[in-house]
């Protein structure tokens, strides 16, 4: 049985992978590397309910329906809980304590990333995003008991093609905001030291779309759940995105950890292509208990309290918030000018190549519809909405 080692495993995606790790029988023990401790009843994450930093909530982390079957612990902050599963708190650039870590371990999940939008934390995000991952494919390379090591891209990395379905190989425009390009740069570390073939250390690099779930314990997308509901969001950007089950991500991390041979090194794990108002629609008719998921058909009589803002509004609206931001509230913006120009592209891909080696989900409308409920009644459970 393995023993293995998932850096950022207290965020969002890092909750589900663990959970995933937690399942599956050939998983001995879980450590779980992360800056931040596990949330627990007295604190969610290091955000409050609302969206904003810093703060905390009196709500229970109770087990979310989907894994039930894994957490048998019924208290607060049940993934972290589990008796396979160690928390060793620290940095990811921290080499000494990393590399302590690391050598209890056999497989690396190195799914740890700073996705924040804020000019004002490009430095950080790049130590987070480039440096540490340098730091954790060295030390697995020098350690003699690591064989292998699953890194957690995001299709930020290959652009757009206006409407086009990217999939591996292909490269489309690059988006210029700088979450994409430290991943872009990292990636590229990675996949270097994944061509010398390592005899004893398999790398595999892992491209998500856009994540949506249970356990958003960064609120990603409990804050538009929330705008959605009180009618307060401003406007829908004008592009589109590839939204994807979070569950479904973590599944295909695991697939790649145990397969015996891939053919592959670069996976992209994405879901149903779509325009964000069509999303925002979806979103919007699951918070109203709508029968009919709108995905299913072509987009009808508008019901969104907003209209669609094109890309020079959106971006000079994003300057806007940044300044804010930068002189005034001293908190993250609610959008800056790279991610609005990202949200004005059609950011759309294609999975067949993780369908057919890892058993990643076809049928991504149907997945989309079921992260959806599932992000829904997460949120409603604990009171963010």
């Amino acid at each position: 049985m393995a023993s293995v080692l998932v850096t950022g495993g207290t965020g969002f995606f890092g909750h589900n992978l663990v959970a995933a790790l937690v399942e599956d029988d050939r998983v001995a023990w879980v450590h779980v590397y992360a800056r931040h401790p596990p949330p627990t009843e007295y604190k969610l994450s290091n955000y409050r309910p609302d969206g904003s930093p810093e703060g905390g909530g009196g709500k229970d982390l109770e087990p979310c329906p989907i894994f039930e079957r894994v957490l048998q612990n019924d208290g607060p902050n049940a993934v972290f809980a589990h008796a396979k599963v160690i928390f060793h708190k620290g940095s990811i650039t921290d080499r000494v304590e990393l590399e302590s870590v690391m050598e209890e371990c056999s497989m690396v999940f190195h799914a740890c990333g700073d996705t924040r939008w804020w000019n004002a934390v490009e430095d950080e995000q790049y130590e987070t995003n480039v440096t540490g991952t340098m730091t954790a494919l060295e030390l697995a390379v020098e350690n003699p008991t690591i064989t292998r090591f699953i890194y957690t891209s995001t299709v930020d990395v290959m652009g757009s093609v206006g409407g086009g379905r990217l999939t591996e190989g292909e490269q489309g425009d690059p988006f210029d905001y700088h979450y994409a390009v430290t991943k872009t740069e990292a990636e590229a570390f990675v996949l270097r030291h994944a061509k010398h073939k390592h005899d004893r250390l398999r790398i595999t690099v892992i491209r998500p779309g856009s994540m949506v779930g249970p356990w958003d314990v960064t609120n990603q997308y409990g804050r538009l759940f929330k705008e959605l509901k009180h009618r307060s969001l401003l406007g829908v950007p004008c592009g589109g995105t590839s939204v994807c089950h979070v569950a479904d991500v973590a599944r295909a991390h695991v697939a790649a950890a145990f397969a015996p041979s891939l053919e592959h090194t670069v996976y992209v794990c994405a879901g149903a292509n779509m325009l964000y108002q069509q999303m925002f629609r979806d979103m919007r008719a699951q918070l109203h208990g709508q029968d009919e998921f709108l995905y299913k058909a072509a987009i009808g009589p508008c019901c969104m309290p907003c209209e669609v803002m094109p890309e020079a509004v959106l971006v000079l609206y994003g300057w806007c918030c940044e300044q804010y931001s930068n002189w005034v509230s001293g908190k993250e913006p609610e959008v800056n000018p790279g991610m609005a120009r990202y949200l004005s592209q059609y950011a759309y891909y294609t999975s067949g190549r993780a369908q057919d080696e890892l058993g990643y989900p076809t049928q991504s409308a149907i997945r989309w519809e079921e992260a959806c409920k599932e992000a829904l009644a997460w949120y409603t459970r604990r009171g963010r909405l």
